[in-house]
């Protein structure tokens, strides 16, 4: 338990706190101000059970402090203290509800350990329903919960300061699959814990906790006052305003008691691995959320080796078809995510390894721009069956070859760096940590040129392509391909494709 000492003399307030051993009398904090308007911010910040306070203090006095007390909660202890016996201050504190009027001159040890007593034992007696109590009450609930998993969890021990009847919400932040994002290295932002159950405070007005459960989850605990649907919409659109992301809420219980809340909870625990079967910032109810089903399919990941082994990429992609369709259709988020893990894991394999030096195009798995849609089971699978596809037709290519991490390297620094016009090989070096004489020989050695020449065929090939499109003026053309000096530029294209930039655009331009 917790106490609040207000007193403006600091010697009465150290005298007060050295009185008694607060501990022996359950009191393990002991908090001090030296006026009203610091009682008042440590009342906010620790909501002690007991208070006692001087009632003529600076910046607040003590019945002004006692009724803002009364306004945030009805439960605490208020004892006051004074040099005055004036009539006045005694009906004051009484209308406050305060279980004592103190002289301070008659102030001694007997009467702060008759205090104490009194107060510890009014406080174990009392039935707590402050949004604290049930706040403390609804987290320690929900962390047994998820320690023992629904077994062994008596309800009856949490249900004293939590008897009305409740809606209980899901509140769960949009999120990329994690299964990818383990894999590629992904790192979600993720919405402060303790300002989402702020919101939830704020956006339902009748909310008596709200806790996060797990990593992308809250679990909000309602008194029922009816429009359970309206009021996640509402908190779903003020979560999206605060926080620049997307949730959902799901409504697992409605006008529950909290065995029939914590019930509805374990039923729908599975709602968890079937976030990615859902659209994202829904509204649900409990009864909506469907049920998953095993696929009796085998899932032969051999068979993938093979194909992948024997760049049969047509028979992999008709696999890859029935099996994460399947999967889909019948929510089988266990099955989802073998298979996703298997091609996430396979696609690494290849990431920045496959170098084709005609077009300096080096296969990469995924941009940032890839990741952006990750939250569905459709678009996830639909980019994966992609990425695949693309993998086969690049082994295909006799022009793609797999080279030294080394090359590798450079080859993907160049082709993201192409277009800056201080591009140099000592800078390309540099990023990898090596000489420029060390990298233009592993260079030339794996290639049979050398890098700058290599560096120019990249930029080349890109200025052919803007050409044959018709649409850029040649000076973007010249920037877009890493040049300042358009006479420099159409000098270099001359050299290398035996013609002017004018004479390549005539000749192939598609408009």
């Amino acid at each position: 338990m917790k106490v609040l000492l207000a007193e403006d003399n600091p010697l009465l307030l150290e005298h007060f706190a050295n009185m008694v051993d607060w501990k022996q009398y359950g009191f393990d904090v002991v908090l001090k101000a030296e006026d009203g308007k610091r009682a008042w911010q440590k009342f906010e910040a620790y909501h002690p059970e007991l208070v006692i306070a001087d009632i003529q203090m600076p910046r607040m006095t003590g019945i002004e402090l006692g009724e803002r007390i009364r306004e945030k909660s009805a439960e605490t202890i208020l004892y006051f203290l004074t040099s005055y016996e004036e009539f006045s201050y005694v009906k004051s504190a009484l209308e406050l509800g305060s279980c004592g009027y103190l002289l301070k001159h008659e102030m001694n040890r007997v009467q702060m350990i008759r205090i104490l007593e009194e107060a510890g034992r009014e406080i174990k007696k009392r039935k707590r329903y402050s949004r604290y109590d049930a706040e403390a009450a609804f987290t320690e609930l929900v962390w047994e919960l998820e320690r023992k998993n629904g077994e062994e969890i008596h309800i009856e021990e949490y249900s004293a300061g939590l008897p009305d009847v409740y809606d209980l919400f899901w509140v769960e932040q949009d999120h990329r699959y994690p299964v990818v994002c383990d894999v590629f290295g992904i790192q979600e932002s993720r919405a402060d814990e303790k300002a989402v159950a702020g919101l939830c405070y704020q956006a339902v007005p009748q909310t008596v906790a709200a806790v996060q459960a797990g990593d992308w989850f809250w679990l909000c605990l309602v008194k029922t006052q009816g429009g359970a649907t309206e009021q996640a919409y509402d908190l779903k659109l003020r979560l999206r305003e605060k926080f620049g992301s997307t949730f959902s809420v799901l409504i697992l219980a409605e006008q529950e008691e909290l065995s029939g809340c914590v019930n509805r909870y374990l039923r729908t625990k599975e709602v968890r691995r079937q976030g990615i079967f859902r659209v994202c910032s829904c509204v649900l109810h409990a009864e909506d959320i469907g049920r998953s089903r095993k696929v009796a399919l085998p899932l032969d990941l051999e068979k993938a080796d093979r194909w992948i082994r024997d760049r049969e990429f047509e028979k992999l992609c008709r696999w890859m078809d029935q099996n994460f369709l399947k999967a889909v259709e019948a929510r089988d988020g266990e099955r989802f995510e073998a298979l996703t893990r298997y091609f996430s894991v396979r696609l690494m394999e290849y990431h920045e390894k496959l170098v084709n030096l005609q077009t300096g195009v080096i296969f990469t798995v995924c941009e940032s721009e890839d990741t952006a849609n990750w939250y569905e089971a459709s678009v996830l699978y639909h980019w994966m069956k992609h990425k695949v596809m693309e993998l086969g037709k690049i082994l295909e290519n006799p022009s793609v070859f797999q080279y030294s991490d080394i090359v590798n390297r450079a080859v993907l620094y160049v082709s993201r760096n192409y277009t800056n016009s201080d591009l140099s090989v000592e800078e390309i070096a540099s990023h990898l940590k090596i000489s420029a004489n060390h990298l233009n020989t592993v260079f030339r050695k794996e290639t049979g040129e050398t890098l700058w020449k290599f560096v120019v065929r990249v930029r080349m090939e890109r200025a052919k392509e803007l050409l044959n499109l018709g649409r850029d003026e040649m000076t973007d053309i010249c920037r877009k391909t890493g040049y300042k000096n358009i006479s420099y530029f159409s000098k270099v294209f001359r050299e290398t494709c035996g013609m002017t930039p004018m004479e390549y655009r005539r000749e192939h331009s598609e408009i």
